[in-house]
C-alpha cells in the first residue's frame, strides 16, 4: 500500500521537472531571441567604416557591452526587462535613420555608449549573484529591479532623443560607490594630465585618429598591447595623443593621460608617472581604487617609493590583477 501511495507523489515531482525542464528551454529560446540582435550588432559594426573617431569609439563601447552580455550563461526572468530593452536599442542602432544620422548625433552617441556600459556591467554582477549596493542620486539602493528599471527608463529615453534630433541632459548613473579611501601619500605630477586645448582641428586626422581607436576598441586577445607613435617634431603626435584621450575621457572609460615637458624637468616626472597613473585609475575607476587603496594602506614606504619596477607591480599590475573583469 505504501508503495501505491507513492506513486501520485512521484509522479507530481516527475511532472513538476518536466515543467521546470520546459521552463528552462523556454527561457533559453527567449535568451536567444534577445540575444540575436546583439549578436548581428557586433557583426555590422566590423564592417562598419568611414565613421567619425568619436563615433567609432562609441561603438566600440557598445560592442563590448554587448559582448559581456552574450556572454552571460545564467540570464534569468529578473533582467529580461532590461534584456528586452537592450535588444530594442541595439535593433534601433542598425535602422537606416539611425545610420544616416549617427555622426550629427555623436554626442547622444556616447550617452547612449555610457548607459549600455553600465547596463551591461550591472547584469554581469546580477548574474553572478554578487551582494551590491548602488547609489542612484542620495538614495543607496540594493533592488536589482530598481536598478534594472533605471537603466530601461534611461535607454529608452535616449534613443527617444536620437528619434527627435534632440540634446536633453539625461543623468546616466554608472552605480558607482566612492568609498573614502586615502591615497593621500602617494606622488602626483599636477599638470601633466589632458590639456584639450591641445587637440586636433575637428575633421582631421581622422584616418590615424580611427586606426589608433579601432586599436584600443579592439577586442581580439592577440592585438599589441602598446602603440607607440612616432614621428618628427611638430607633425602632430601630441595633437594626436590630447585627442585620443578627450575621447576616451568623454566617453567615460577608464584610462589616464601623462605627458613629459622639456620645460618642467626640474620636476622629475619620470618619477611619479605610475603613481599619477594610478591615481588617475583610482579616480575614474572605483574597483581600481578599492584595490590600490589595499595594497598600499597603512604602508607610508610603498606609498613614498621611488622604484619604478615597485610602482609598476604594485600600483598597477597587482590593482588591476584583482578586478579583472570588473572594469
Amino acid at each position: 500500500m505504501d508503495d501505491m501511495k507513492s506513486i501520485p507523489q512521484a509522479l507530481q515531482t516527475t511532472i513538476g521537472l518536466v515543467g521546470q525542464a520546459d521552463a528552462a528551454v523556454t527561457t533559453i529560446q527567449n535568451i536567444e531571441t534577445i540575444l540575436q540582435p546583439l549578436k548581428l550588432f557586433n557583426s555590422f559594426v566590423t564592417n562598419l567604416s568611414n565613421v567619425h573617431p568619436y563615433v567609432q569609439f562609441a561603438l566600440g563601447i557598445l560592442t563590448a557591452a554587448s559582448q559581456l552580455l552574450i556572454d552571460q550563461a545564467n540570464l534569468d526572468s529578473e533582467v529580461f526587462g532590461l534584456l528586452n530593452t537592450v535588444k530594442d536599442l541595439y535593433e534601433f542602432l542598425m535602422e537606416k535613420d539611425t545610420l544616416e544620422n549617427i555622426d550629427s548625433m555623436k554626442e547622444t552617441l556616447r550617452k547612449i555608449s555610457q548607459e549600455m556600459s553600465a547596463t551591461a556591467l550591472f547584469v554581469v554582477k546580477y548574474c553572478k549573484k554578487q551582494n551590491f549596493l548602488v547609489r542612484i542620486g542620495d538614495r543607496l539602493v540594493s533592488d536589482p529591479q530598481t536598478v534594472a528599471r533605471g537603466h530601461i527608463k534611461n535607454l529608452g529615453d535616449l534613443m527617444q532623443q536620437y528619434r527627435d534630433r534632440t540634446m536633453r541632459d539625461i543623468q546616466i548613473d554608472m552605480y558607482h560607490v566612492r568609498e573614502d579611501l586615502n591615497l593621500e601619500g602617494m606622488a602626483y605630477a599636477a599638470g601633466a594630465g589632458l590639456n584639450t586645448t591641445k587637440k586636433c582641428l575637428e575633421g582631421t586626422r581622422r584616418e590615424i585618429l580611427k586606426d589608433i581607436t579601432h586599436w584600443i576598441t579592439s577586442r581580439d586577445v592577440n592585438a599589441p598591447r602598446i602603440l607607440w607613435l612616432h614621428g618628427q617634431a611638430g607633425r602632430g603626435k601630441s595633437a594626436i595623443a590630447h585627442t585620443i584621450g578627450s575621447l576616451i575621457q568623454d566617453m567615460g572609460a577608464p584610462g589616464a593621460c601623462f605627458c613629459f615637458a622639456h620645460d618642467r624637468q626640474s620636476e622629475r616626472r619620470e618619477e611619479k608617472i605610475l603613481t599619477t597613473i594610478a591615481r588617475d585609475l583610482a579616480d575614474r575607476e572605483p574597483a581600481f581604487r578599492r584595490a590600490l587603496s589595499n595594497v598600499v594602506s597603512n604602508n607610508l614606504a610603498l606609498k613614498t617609493t621611488c622604484d619604478v619596477v615597485q610602482q609598476w607591480k604594485q600600483f598597477i599590475l597587482q590593482p588591476l590583477s584583482k578586478i579583472s573583469g570588473e572594469i
